[in-house]
């Protein structure tokens, strides 16, 4: 029972990767697949650079730069496990504690929220 229940829950599925294969191997899918990667890499860029200058406008004085920097779905924000803590704790901000947060997550309807509970956790040189 243990090899049946190990092979039929903890092995991938091979759909996935056919799916995948189809998509990658037809010129037409392939096209349409690389312009959603660019799609939604440009949509991460944007949010990272929003945060930031928001960030700034809010009047944090943090040097936030090296989110602007990193790429990816995810950005290490630089602050310290009680301000993580803060964040979701009074803020509901979730995030890791060692500042790890969902760049992808982030949109224009939920930015300023997540900006101003930064600003509150961070202000006056909190890390």
């Amino acid at each position: 029972m243990n090899k049946i229940a190990r092979n039929t829950w903890s092995s991938c599925p091979l759909h996935g990767a056919a799916i995948a294969d189809i998509v990658l191997r037809t010129p037409e899918i392939r096209e349409v697949w690389d312009q959603d990667l660019v799609t939604m890499s440009d949509r991460i860029r944007a949010m990272r650079v929003m945060f930031v200058d928001r960030l700034k406008k809010a009047g944090n004085t943090n040097n936030w730069d090296h989110i602007l920097e990193q790429i990816g779905m995810f950005a290490f924000t630089g602050i310290s496990k009680p301000r993580c803590q803060e964040l979701m704790d009074k803020h509901h901000v979730f995030l890791t504690l060692n500042g790890r947060i969902s760049v992808c997550g982030l949109n224009e309807h939920n930015m300023d929220y997540t900006v101003n509970a930064f600003h509150e956790a961070t202000k006056n040189g909190r890390e």
